[in-house]
């Protein structure tokens, strides 16, 4: 799935930080495959600014960086996201980094 920066920060806190076994494993899985590789830190340098995480998206030169990765994401995760979205969504909880998110995971089936 094609996830931005922005999203991959957002997915982490939906995920379940509790469960049975099985849910802890997908949830590690799902982590690891969400989380910026080492190539990733490096190119867009993140950092947290207080409350918000900040990274760089344009090079010295003016040259935009590419802020999209094809990310892994299991049957199983996608489920766990929808779910999560889908009951914030009616508690009228969901907040603005939600939006493109509620559209990949809610709005649209799993695509292996």
């Amino acid at each position: 799935m094609i996830l931005t920066v922005f999203e991959r920060a957002n997915l982490l806190g939906l995920l379940p930080k509790e469960g049975n076994i099985s849910t802890l494993r997908t949830v590690r899985k799902a982590r690891e495959a969400i989380a910026l590789s080492d190539e990733e830190n490096e190119r867009w340098q993140p950092r947290i600014d207080g409350t918000h995480m900040e990274w760089k998206m344009i090079e010295e030169d003016g040259t935009p960086i590419p802020q999209e990765a094809d990310i892994p994401i299991s049957e199983l995760a996608f489920g766990m996201i929808r779910k999560k979205l889908v009951e914030a969504d009616s508690k009228e909880k969901l907040k603005i980094e939600h939006y493109s998110l509620y559209e990949k995971f809610v709005e649209k089936e799993y695509e292996s």
